[in-house]
């Protein structure tokens, strides 16, 4: 998480709270929004960014609380209209316009760390290669089911025996450890035992998962399990996923 060091972060800040207006309309709440982008191209430099990499910077959602009241703006970086999957910025402004908190993992000279424009695996393969990697089989035929096309060649592919929905697939960046802009396939894929929901980037050029997350959450924890009423009945075990999946 980057953040704007004073005495450029006062600044910016203070700014930010004496221009932006207050945010009680779905009106105001544009003007918030297109205040803000100015602000964050005069400040450029002092985040360390270069104001073309915010030329394609979007926002992908923004809403209010409603217990506090507080904005929430979230932006992407994108690529020749291809998202950075984790080049986002969220600006946190209360209901005057005052700014909260922001964070930043807005990539630097983006541009330059791109690695490609084109992918040299085709959808189905990444999609092959995904289920390869993850210890899956591919057994029954994977179909395209809906072809979406657009800048990020969008689709959507038949289940194929590996996910309980059908498997949604398109192009993405993503910003590596290394530094580098990786064009990726980023799909997710829902497994068929329940056990796991991933969301992945597979490197468009190599075919490695560049990144994966799991949307189900697995409990593992020490604990004295039942029947054991306390300590003196024994020791603790490892216990994995104790939950009743019926209940």
């Amino acid at each position: 998480m980057r953040m704007i060091r004073p005495p450029h972060s006062a600044l910016l800040l203070a700014l930010l709270v004496s221009t932006l207006p207050a945010l009680s309309s779905a009106a105001s709440k544009e003007e918030a929004i297109e205040r803000a982008r100015s602000l964050l191209l005069e400040d450029a430099q002092y985040m360390g960014l270069l104001v073309s990499d915010l030329d394609e910077l979007v926002v992908t959602d923004i809403h209010t609380s409603r217990h506090n009241q507080v904005t929430h703006i979230y932006f992407k970086q994108r690529v020749n209209g291809i998202e950075v999957a984790n080049g986002t910025l969220t600006l946190n402004l209360d209901r005057s316009g005052e700014v909260v908190s922001w964070s930043s993992r807005l990539v630097s000279n983006l541009a330059a760390r791109v690695n490609s424009f084109q992918p040299e695996l085709s959808r189905s393969e990444a999609i092959r290669g995904a289920a390869e990697q993850l210890g899956l089989r591919v057994e029954e035929p994977l179909d395209l089911l809906e072809d979406l096309g657009g800048t990020t060649r969008e689709a959507i592919f038949s289940s194929s025996g590996i996910s309980l929905d059908p498997i949604t697939i398109k192009l993405a960046y993503y910003h590596t450890d290394q530094g580098e802009v990786r064009l990726t396939w980023e799909m997710l894929i829902r497994q068929t035992d329940q056990k796991h929901w991933w969301h992945l980037w597979l490197d468009a050029a190599t075919g490695v998962v560049q990144a994966k997350v799991d949307w189900i959450a697995n409990d593992t924890y020490q604990a004295y399990a039942l029947p054991k009423e306390s300590p003196s009945d024994g020791g603790r075990t490892v216990q994995m996923d104790p939950a009743d999946a019926t209940a």
